[in-house]
């Protein structure tokens, strides 16, 4: 019997296709599950060769994690990666998500795709069934078809099965371009929120829905000139601060935090239920922040006021909310503008997401 069987015990094939086979692995020796991904044939070989070199190429947490991968033949045979949850398709069917969790999905996919751009790679098939959940993060998949824009595709691809998506399979011998990938973001936020099941009434009464449908607008320009970026897409309104509570906790674990004077700290848990048990510092660029003295309890203080929209910065300086940082287990790249429009909705929000002691 092979050796390889006495350590990997193969329990379940859950999906098969015209050029991949993807079962799960269960490794005896770790007490740990991944699943494999294999070729079933010549012509998906190389492109199992081209994500094997992308994965070894990205390092971001957004991105599903490759454990290793094995060649037979000087070819690819398999990838292995880590064990996810579901993908995001499964999640919109089973309405898994309320708004605020959409908008935390949302600002982490933006953030990897605007991270593999910066790095002037393209992924070429943003689709629902390659953006993956795992607990309490989302895992970007399958880079397959994936390039970088200094390269140019030698022939057509033989996939395109998703309607309603921009694939790269309708240009033929062309060089990849970035506006493929913000065409693909701009359907994926259309069915992450269900926008063609509300009316423009609807939509114009919801800031959420709003603002979602202006991202779509702009992201799916035919005019190139007009099309918004997925660096901008960023600065979007859905992710401020808005009826009390915050909606950009989540964004690219920078190991360089932004510099402010005084530094504030709250324990417990964090501000959706897909992130909890997070630290959270709070800060504030007050005039009064730089004195050492009573720093706990000032914290609590300002925590205090601005959450529960008491008071629209810190009681001795008057700082404006639109200067306090917020930073979660060390990840913090928003400046948070706080509208406070009902205080009972406020209230009731800070009550929900929020356990001070």
């Amino acid at each position: 019997m092979n050796h390889f069987y006495f350590i990997f015990l193969l329990y379940k094939i859950f999906t098969t296709n015209r050029n991949y086979s993807v079962g799960f692995i269960y490794e005896i020796s770790q007490n740990r599950d991944f699943f494999v991904k294999k070729p079933i044939n010549e012509y998906s070989k190389k492109y199992l060769l081209n994500e094997k070199c992308v994965y070894e190429t990205l390092n971001h947490p957004y991105i599903l994690g490759m454990r290793s991968s094995n060649f037979e033949k000087n070819e690819v045979s398999e990838l292995q990666f880590e064990i996810y949850d579901f993908d995001l398709k499964v999640g919109i069917d089973c309405k898994c998500f309320n708004d605020f969790e959409k908008i935390a999905i949302l600002r982490m996919l933006l953030d990897v795709v605007n991270y593999l751009h910066a790095n002037k790679l393209v992924h070429n098939n943003l689709v629902l069934e390659n953006i993956l959940i795992k607990g309490k993060q989302l895992k970007l998949s399958n880079f397959a078809f994936s390039a970088f824009t200094d390269q140019t595709k030698e022939r057509i691809y033989e996939n395109l099965d998703t309607i309603g998506f921009y694939h790269n399979e309708i240009y033929f011998n062309s060089k990849p371009e970035i506006s493929d990938d913000i065409r693909n973001l701009g359907c994926i936020i259309e069915e992450l929120f269900q926008l063609n099941n509300y009316t423009s009434e609807e939509k114009e009464k919801s800031f959420t829905l709003k603002e979602a449908q202006k991202l779509v607008n702009k992201m799916k320009n035919y005019d190139l000139s007009e099309m918004i970026s997925v660096e901008m897409a960023l600065k979007s309104k859905i992710f401020r601060f808005h009826y009390g509570f915050i909606r950009c906790f989540c964004g690219f674990p920078d190991k360089k935090i932004i510099t402010h004077t005084g530094i504030y700290e709250k324990c417990g848990n964090s501000l959706s239920k897909i992130f909890l048990n997070k630290r959270i510092d709070i800060k504030c660029d007050c005039i009064c922040s730089s004195s050492a003295e009573n720093k706990t309890q000032k914290s609590n203080t300002i925590l205090k006021q601005l959450m529960s929209g008491l008071s629209r910065g810190c009681r001795c300086c008057r700082a404006e909310p639109k200067n306090i940082v917020v930073t979660i287990n060390g990840i913090s790249n928003c400046l948070l503008d706080l509208i406070y429009d009902d205080l009972s909705i406020v209230e009731e929000t800070y009550n929900k997401f929020f356990l001070l002691y």
